[in-house]
Protein backbone atom coordinates (compact mmCIF):
# COMPACT_ATOMS: atom_id res chain seq x y z
CA UNK A 1 0.00 0.00 0.00
CA UNK A 2 1.42 3.67 -0.67
CA UNK A 3 1.56 6.20 1.69
CA UNK A 4 -1.23 7.98 -0.83
CA UNK A 5 -3.08 5.59 -0.04
CA UNK A 6 -3.24 5.62 3.75
CA UNK A 7 -5.78 7.19 5.73
CA UNK A 8 -6.16 6.87 9.94
CA UNK A 9 -9.21 6.00 11.78
CA UNK A 10 -8.83 6.27 15.50
CA UNK A 11 -5.35 5.75 14.68
CA UNK A 12 -5.71 2.36 12.91
CA UNK A 13 -4.50 2.18 9.07
CA UNK A 14 -7.05 0.83 6.19
CA UNK A 15 -6.73 0.96 2.56
CA UNK A 16 -8.19 4.57 1.24
CA UNK A 17 -8.97 3.21 -2.02
CA UNK A 18 -10.29 -0.42 -0.99
CA UNK A 19 -13.64 0.35 0.27
CA UNK A 20 -12.60 1.43 4.11
CA UNK A 21 -13.90 -1.73 5.12
CA UNK A 22 -11.79 -2.23 7.93
CA UNK A 23 -12.84 1.32 9.14
CA UNK A 24 -14.89 1.97 12.43
CA UNK A 25 -18.45 2.82 11.76
CA UNK A 26 -18.16 6.15 14.20
CA UNK A 27 -14.66 6.87 13.60
CA UNK A 28 -13.54 9.63 16.41
CA UNK A 29 -10.21 10.42 14.30
CA UNK A 30 -9.47 11.15 11.01
CA UNK A 31 -6.18 11.65 10.16
CA UNK A 32 -5.29 12.15 6.06
CA UNK A 33 -2.07 13.63 6.68
CA UNK A 34 0.49 14.48 3.62
CA UNK A 35 -2.05 12.52 0.76
CA UNK A 36 -1.70 15.69 -1.33
CA UNK A 37 -3.93 13.98 -4.11
CA UNK A 38 -6.70 13.45 -2.14
CA UNK A 39 -9.80 15.40 -2.99
CA UNK A 40 -12.59 17.14 -1.27
CA UNK A 41 -14.75 14.21 -1.90
CA UNK A 42 -12.42 11.88 -0.63
CA UNK A 43 -12.27 13.89 2.60
CA UNK A 44 -15.86 14.23 2.84
CA UNK A 45 -17.03 10.88 2.27
CA UNK A 46 -15.14 9.71 5.32
CA UNK A 47 -16.52 12.17 8.06
CA UNK A 48 -19.00 11.50 10.62
CA UNK A 49 -21.19 13.00 13.45
CA UNK A 50 -18.89 11.17 15.80
CA UNK A 51 -15.73 13.11 14.93
CA UNK A 52 -13.82 15.49 16.77
CA UNK A 53 -9.99 15.18 15.65
CA UNK A 54 -9.48 16.27 11.80
CA UNK A 55 -5.95 16.28 10.45
CA UNK A 56 -5.37 16.94 6.71
CA UNK A 57 -1.80 18.12 7.30
CA UNK A 58 -0.39 19.07 3.85
CA UNK A 59 -3.47 17.58 1.78
CA UNK A 60 -2.84 20.28 -0.77
CA UNK A 61 -5.19 19.28 -3.44
CA UNK A 62 -8.79 20.23 -0.79
CA UNK A 63 -10.69 23.59 -1.11
CA UNK A 64 -13.39 25.18 1.57
CA UNK A 65 -15.88 22.34 0.79
CA UNK A 66 -14.08 20.11 2.44
CA UNK A 67 -13.77 22.00 5.57
CA UNK A 68 -17.10 23.38 5.14
CA UNK A 69 -18.25 19.34 5.36
CA UNK A 70 -16.21 19.10 8.21
CA UNK A 71 -18.22 22.18 9.88
CA UNK A 72 -21.55 20.49 9.10
CA UNK A 73 -20.85 17.20 9.90
CA UNK A 74 -18.87 16.86 12.72
CA UNK A 75 -20.49 19.64 15.47
CA UNK A 76 -18.04 17.98 18.65
CA UNK A 77 -14.98 18.37 16.83
CA UNK A 78 -12.21 19.62 19.08
CA UNK A 79 -9.01 19.65 16.57
CA UNK A 80 -8.89 20.76 13.29
CA UNK A 81 -5.41 20.88 11.61
CA UNK A 82 -5.36 21.62 8.30
CA UNK A 83 -1.78 23.00 7.49
CA UNK A 84 -0.23 23.75 4.52
CA UNK A 85 -3.68 23.38 2.89
CA UNK A 86 -3.47 26.25 0.32
CA UNK A 87 -6.96 26.93 -1.15
CA UNK A 88 -8.64 27.08 2.32
CA UNK A 89 -10.13 30.24 2.80
CA UNK A 90 -11.93 32.51 5.32
CA UNK A 91 -15.44 31.29 4.53
CA UNK A 92 -14.40 27.30 5.39
CA UNK A 93 -12.67 28.10 8.90
CA UNK A 94 -16.24 30.90 9.94
CA UNK A 95 -18.36 28.28 9.20
CA UNK A 96 -16.01 25.69 11.13
CA UNK A 97 -15.96 28.57 14.06
CA UNK A 98 -19.62 28.98 13.36
CA UNK A 99 -20.83 24.89 13.97
CA UNK A 100 -17.97 23.74 16.48
CA UNK A 101 -18.12 25.96 19.49
CA UNK A 102 -15.83 22.72 21.25
CA UNK A 103 -12.52 24.03 19.34
CA UNK A 104 -10.01 23.50 21.50
CA UNK A 105 -6.90 22.93 18.74
CA UNK A 106 -6.90 25.02 15.73
CA UNK A 107 -3.47 24.27 13.07
CA UNK A 108 -4.34 26.86 9.91
CA UNK A 109 0.18 27.06 9.44
CA UNK A 110 0.43 28.28 5.71
CA UNK A 111 -3.16 29.10 4.74
CA UNK A 112 -2.44 32.28 3.23
CA UNK A 113 -5.43 33.11 1.93
CA UNK A 114 -7.07 33.69 5.58
CA UNK A 115 -7.71 37.24 6.96
CA UNK A 116 -8.48 38.63 9.96
CA UNK A 117 -12.30 37.57 9.75
CA UNK A 118 -12.10 34.38 10.19
CA UNK A 119 -9.52 34.45 13.59
CA UNK A 120 -11.93 36.88 14.56
CA UNK A 121 -15.11 34.18 14.00
CA UNK A 122 -13.00 31.57 15.87
CA UNK A 123 -12.27 34.87 18.82
CA UNK A 124 -16.27 35.31 18.99
CA UNK A 125 -17.39 31.56 19.05
CA UNK A 126 -14.55 29.41 20.47
CA UNK A 127 -13.95 30.19 23.81
CA UNK A 128 -12.51 27.06 24.57
CA UNK A 129 -9.70 27.24 22.26
CA UNK A 130 -6.51 26.30 24.01
CA UNK A 131 -4.34 25.92 20.85
CA UNK A 132 -3.35 28.26 18.05
CA UNK A 133 -0.80 27.65 14.97
CA UNK A 134 -1.00 30.47 12.33
CA UNK A 135 2.19 30.48 11.47
CA UNK A 136 2.84 32.41 8.28
CA UNK A 137 -0.43 33.61 7.73
CA UNK A 138 0.74 36.82 6.88
CA UNK A 139 -2.71 38.31 6.01
CA UNK A 140 -3.32 38.48 10.06
CA UNK A 141 -3.12 41.82 12.06
CA UNK A 142 -3.12 42.73 15.53
CA UNK A 143 -7.09 43.28 15.15
CA UNK A 144 -7.78 39.21 15.22
CA UNK A 145 -5.20 38.78 17.76
CA UNK A 146 -6.65 40.62 20.23
CA UNK A 147 -9.95 39.32 19.79
CA UNK A 148 -7.85 35.37 20.36
CA UNK A 149 -6.58 37.32 23.23
CA UNK A 150 -9.70 39.15 24.56
CA UNK A 151 -12.11 35.80 24.12
CA UNK A 152 -10.00 32.45 24.36
CA UNK A 153 -8.57 32.91 27.93
CA UNK A 154 -7.70 29.38 28.17
CA UNK A 155 -4.83 29.54 25.37
CA UNK A 156 -1.82 27.60 26.13
CA UNK A 157 -0.18 28.05 22.65
CA UNK A 158 0.13 30.67 20.60
CA UNK A 159 2.38 30.06 16.89
CA UNK A 160 2.14 33.18 14.93
CA UNK A 161 5.51 33.69 13.80
CA UNK A 162 6.01 34.75 10.07
CA UNK A 163 3.14 36.87 10.53
CA UNK A 164 4.78 40.14 9.56
CA UNK A 165 1.31 42.56 10.21
CA UNK A 166 1.37 42.43 13.71
CA UNK A 167 2.91 43.74 16.62
CA UNK A 168 4.29 44.35 20.33
CA UNK A 169 0.05 44.85 20.75
CA UNK A 170 -0.72 41.53 20.45
CA UNK A 171 1.42 40.28 22.57
CA UNK A 172 0.24 42.66 24.89
CA UNK A 173 -3.42 41.55 24.71
CA UNK A 174 -2.10 37.98 25.33
CA UNK A 175 -0.07 38.72 28.49
CA UNK A 176 -2.97 40.82 29.33
CA UNK A 177 -5.83 38.17 29.01
CA UNK A 178 -4.12 34.06 28.65
CA UNK A 179 -2.18 34.29 31.31
CA UNK A 180 -2.14 30.66 31.54
CA UNK A 181 -0.38 30.64 28.31
CA UNK A 182 2.70 28.35 28.04
CA UNK A 183 3.94 28.72 24.92
CA UNK A 184 4.32 31.72 22.69
CA UNK A 185 6.26 31.76 19.01
CA UNK A 186 6.52 34.86 17.53
CA UNK A 187 9.40 34.31 15.26
CA UNK A 188 10.07 36.57 12.00
CA UNK A 189 7.35 39.16 12.89
CA UNK A 190 9.18 42.02 12.54
CA UNK A 191 8.72 42.78 16.17
CA UNK A 192 10.25 46.30 17.18
CA UNK A 193 9.73 45.73 20.63
CA UNK A 194 8.40 43.17 23.60
CA UNK A 195 5.59 44.84 26.01
CA UNK A 196 6.60 45.42 29.69
CA UNK A 197 3.28 43.09 30.22
CA UNK A 198 4.88 39.78 29.10
CA UNK A 199 6.74 39.07 32.64
CA UNK A 200 3.15 38.86 33.68
CA UNK A 201 2.92 35.41 31.73
CA UNK A 202 4.19 33.19 34.86
CA UNK A 203 3.64 29.90 33.33
CA UNK A 204 5.53 30.79 30.07
CA UNK A 205 7.46 27.58 29.25
CA UNK A 206 8.92 28.60 25.81
CA UNK A 207 9.24 32.38 24.35
CA UNK A 208 10.80 32.21 20.85
CA UNK A 209 11.00 35.55 19.02
CA UNK A 210 14.29 35.48 17.07
CA UNK A 211 14.35 37.48 13.78
CA UNK A 212 12.74 40.16 14.60
CA UNK A 213 14.36 44.00 14.75
CA UNK A 214 14.07 43.94 18.65
CA UNK A 215 16.42 46.63 20.07
CA UNK A 216 16.45 46.08 23.69
CA UNK A 217 14.16 43.94 25.66
CA UNK A 218 11.67 44.84 28.73
CA UNK A 219 13.29 44.47 31.93
CA UNK A 220 10.20 42.59 33.20
CA UNK A 221 11.34 39.29 31.27
CA UNK A 222 13.70 38.21 33.99
CA UNK A 223 10.41 37.57 35.81
CA UNK A 224 9.76 34.40 33.03
CA UNK A 225 11.39 31.14 34.41
CA UNK A 226 12.38 29.87 31.10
Amino acid sequence: MEIDEIVRFDGRIVDFHGGLEDAPDEPRTLELEELELVPDEGVIRLLTPAGKTVILTRCENITDASIAAVAETCPYLDTLVVAYCKYITDASVTAVAGNCSQLEFLDVSHCSNLTNASIMAVAENCSCLEWLQARSCSNLTDTSIVAIAENCSKLRLLDVSHCSKLTHVSIAAVAEHCRGLTYLYVNNCGLTALPAIIGKLSKLDSLCAANNQLEELPRSIVELDI
